[in-house]
């Protein structure tokens, strides 16, 4: 009987101290479907519900924040923010950040030019000596990355989808790596055409915690957090989360 109280007890306290326990979490806010600020000012996107539903289910505080990616990458690095969102793997990011096992999305890259002036993509060799336009901090691929920093790959950093566009209309650059979803709604309110020419790669993009930020027992935290991903993906949570916000951004397309 004694045992079975003392069992007890450290449940009740283990439960209370994850209740009580607080995580601020640091999304791209320029990354339309899956996390960006809507119309009336609201932080909202597929990674956004998917991250609330796991704190649902962990019974943890999540408080999200949505930034500009440099800045969503520097404060997951100081430690100012407790974790970050969505982040590709990178052995740069792996020194300050510690990944969740399963992504909270997938992300296919994608290479656009400005109508009229397609060229012919094929693989990496074809981007020598052109000019790409990408978000500053962005990670494209490793090969992308890569040939960008030997220098066969000459890269336009900026900070919005917006940004990019005009560079590419004013033919300052050669073409833009972005993902489908973060640059068709953009598209449509400016009625500006452009081209796909082809798939960087397929990417998956996870959460993180970072290695800086004071978290209790941060390790435990992140087993947690790994376990509630695995039930979320397998009773099909993720992928009715993902499927609704794709079906909205389809429709206001």
């Amino acid at each position: 009987m004694k045992h079975t109280l003392l069992v007890l007890v450290v449940l009740l306290f283990a439960n209370v101290g994850l209740a009580e326990q607080r995580l601020h979490l640091i999304g791209d806010r320029d990354n339309k479907p899956e996390c960006f600020i809507d119309g009336d000012g609201n932080v909202t996107g597929s990674d956004v519900e998917i991250l609330r539903e796991l704190g649902k289910r962990l019974d943890l505080k999540i408080e999200i924040e949505l930034a500009p990616w440099v800045r969503v990458l520097s404060m997951v690095r100081s430690g100012k923010a407790d974790g970050g969102f969505p982040l590709f793997i990178t052995p740069e990011r792996k020194e300050y950040a510690l990944y969740t096992k399963a992504p909270i999305h997938v992300s296919v890259m994608t290479l656009y030019t400005k109508s009229g002036r397609e060229f012919e993509y094929s693989d990496f060799s074809d981007l020598y000596k052109k000019r790409i336009g990408i978000i500053r901090g962005y990670s494209i691929s490793a090969e992308f990355d890569l040939a960008a920093k030997v220098g066969d790959i000459e890269i336009a950093e900026v900070e919005t989808i917006d940004q990019l566009v005009k560079m590419l209309m004013g033919e300052r650059i050669d073409a833009i790596a972005a993902t489908p979803s973060s640059i068709t709604t953009y598209l449509k309110e400016k009625r500006v055409e452009i081209s796909a020419i082809g798939h960087v790669r397929s990417r998956a993009a996870y959460l993180t915690l970072s290695k800086r930020a004071k978290i209790k027992d941060k390790e435990q935290l992140l087993e947690k957090i790994n376990q509630a991903l695995f039930e979320m993906e397998q009773d099909g949570t993720i992928e009715k989360i993902t499927v609704k916000y794709l079906e909205q951004h389809a429709r206001e397309d």
